[in-house]
């Protein structure tokens, strides 16, 4: 559980600090949106970038302090779940994306099935 709290939050926190300080090229521009408004950009760098940032940072707290481990572990596993839940709500609502959502939802979904996997072997203890 520890090995996958740490990758996954080390890679929370790259794709939160590329979303931090480059909102438009890192998540407008490779979804086709625009975001050349001050508000467009607030609301990416909160939502793509201090969010993301947040739960990365818990998840290496989570392996420093074995006593957030869990929280932590539960966190990730509700956010990748909400994510691949809202990719399949657009999916059955929006149809079919290109190729940009597919890849990064098989990564979402990588991660919330070994998250769910420790989740499990954790709650089963």
């Amino acid at each position: 559980m520890y090995s996958y709290l740490f990758v996954n939050g080390l890679i929370f926190l790259v794709v939160g600090l590329r979303g931090l300080f480059k909102p438009v090229e890192t998540v407008a521009t490779p979804y086709g949106l625009i975001a050349e408004e001050v508000d467009a950009r607030n609301y990416l760098r909160a939502g793509a970038g201090g969010v993301v940032i947040a739960a990365g940072a818990l998840q290496i707290v989570g392996v420093l302090l074995p006593s957030l481990a869990l929280p932590a572990l539960i966190m990730v596993v509700t956010l990748l779940g909400g994510m691949v839940g809202g990719r399949l709500v657009s999916l059955v609502l929006d149809g079919r994306p290109t190729v940009v959502p597919w890849i990064a939802g098989g990564f979402e979904t990588l991660g919330l099935a070994l998250g769910g996997y420790w989740l499990w072997v954790e709650l089963t203890r």
